[in-house]
């Protein structure tokens, strides 16, 4: 009984807790490659005024790149970084596994309301452009 509290006290500090096949910084670079490659200039990680960093800045968009179940923490971290920098919010949201669709359901329903720009890339490094539906 002992050793099963202290496992479960342990994991969420060791990270056994949530696996992911690639680090967030992985699918990061990973984008800001693809952006390159079609010509769109970018920089990674760009430290703002109050110390915040926002994951991708281009021209038009301050990007939070994120995992499927951060995805409250993405919304508003990118309309932060998007006020922070005059720019235009958007996400590219990490979704390894098809069965945690669920969270890009509800990122869109506010991502919708306040025009936050959606992508979402899976383990293989597949990006698709997610179109918001407004209701």
């Amino acid at each position: 009984m002992v050793y099963s509290l202290a496992l479960l006290i342990l994991l969420p500090i060791t990270g056994l807790a949530q696996k992911h096949i690639n680090k967030e910084v992985v699918y990061q670079l990973a984008y800001s490659d693809t952006l390159t490659s079609i010509g769109v200039s970018n920089l990674t990680e760009v430290r703002l005024r109050d110390n915040t960093r926002c994951d991708i800045v281009t021209d038009t968009f301050a990007i939070e790149v994120d995992f499927a179940d951060k995805w409250a923490e993405a919304i508003g971290q990118s309309l932060h970084y998007s006020i922070m920098l005059d720019k235009k919010p958007a996400i590219l949201l990490i979704l390894e596994d098809p069965k945690n669709s669920r969270y890009l359901d509800r990122l869109m329903v506010t991502a919708t309301k306040y025009g936050v720009k959606v992508w979402v890339v899976d383990s293989n490094f597949n990006i698709k452009f997610v179109v918001n539906k407004v209701k």
